[in-house]
């Protein structure tokens, strides 16, 4: 079987002006292919502006919604893009599946939605996935990951490519760690946040190099606990081991970027070709994307930093 060669962006919130570098690595990687998956932009104009890049590799793009995509964003500059793509661009609400030797299956949307309306959630098999209206008259775009019973055919060949990583249970290598502040009422927010709040507080009366106990206990005095866990999706995880999935890309967790792991929760090396990998490309923001290359069973990543 030859190798296939895919890049991977996700998470693009804050710092869209670093595409372009990240755009000129991946052009060096002779891609076959490209994964924009999920939390492409924060607004339309921001999604516009990671597809074009995106399709400015000149490769088959294959675009999924994350944690922060509206339909009302998304829909129209996918569209867009597609109706000018020549092909290039593949709807993955569209096109779940593919199969090209090895077995593509994406699952776009998220459990933890930051504004966002595209779900991804375990239903009924009877509930197909789909736009919806809520209640309140907003719209839902609902992906059921019961779905994975009829999409994965064959696990040794699956490659899934989700937003969201399943569960672990290794903080310390694995691609769902999540570094998060907590408040009483069960608020979130990133902890990388909060600390920097702190910090700058702090710079301001002169204390440059405070512990990470000083820290902490001053998020405590704030109302937040500092919390490092794995946070990844119960139902994905269930459903990965009872379908066999064993090769998942991911994105999600910001502070997960480039972390690789096996189904023990095992560090998985860059650039070693394994039958066993779970990996998270990174969060753009921080110049963080990746490649995985497939050879029918087997997959390897390679990471890509541009800052």
């Amino acid at each position: 079987m030859s190798e296939t060669r895919y890049g991977v962006i996700s998470d693009v919130h804050i710092n869209p002006g670093i595409l372009p570098m990240i755009i000129d690595a991946l052009r060096k990687e002779k891609l076959d292919g490209l994964f924009l998956n999920g939390d492409i932009g924060e607004d339309q104009r921001m999604i516009a502006y990671t597809l074009h890049h995106g399709l400015s590799l000149g490769v088959e793009t294959f675009v999924q919604p994350g944690s922060h995509e509206t339909v009302a964003d998304y829909i129209p500059a996918l569209n867009h893009f597609i109706a000018k793509s020549n092909g290039r661009l593949v709807n993955c609400l569209e096109t779940p599946k593919v199969e090209r030797g090895h077995h593509l299956v994406f699952l776009p949307g998220s459990d933890f939605r930051a504004g966002g309306e595209f779900s991804l959630d375990l239903h009924e098999p009877s509930l197909q996935t789909g736009l919806y209206e809520t209640s309140q008259g907003s719209n839902l775009y609902v992906t059921n990951i019961a779905d994975l019973d009829k999409l994965v055919t064959d696990p040794a060949r699956t490659l899934v490519v989700c937003h969201v990583p399943r569960k672990f249970d290794n903080p310390g290598t694995c691609v769902d760690f999540a570094y998060f502040a907590e408040k009483a009422d069960g608020s979130l927010m990133p902890g990388t946040v909060v600390e920097n709040q702190i910090r700058q507080a702090l710079k301001q009366r002169r204390i440059d190099s405070p512990s990470v106990a000083d820290i902490e206990e001053i998020a405590k005095q704030k109302g937040f606990t500092s919390k490092r866990e794995n946070r990844g999706n119960i139902a994905l995880r269930d459903a990965y081991l009872r379908l066999g999935v064993t090769k998942s890309v991911t994105g999600h967790f910001h502070e997960a970027s480039h972390k690789a792991n096996d189904l023990e929760s095992r560090a998985v090396p860059e650039g070693v070709m394994t039958d066993n990998l779970f990996y998270n490309s990174g969060t753009a923001d921080g110049g963080f994307a990746g490649v995985v290359v497939v050879d029918d069973i087997k997959i390897r990543y390679h990471n890509i930093k541009v800052v």
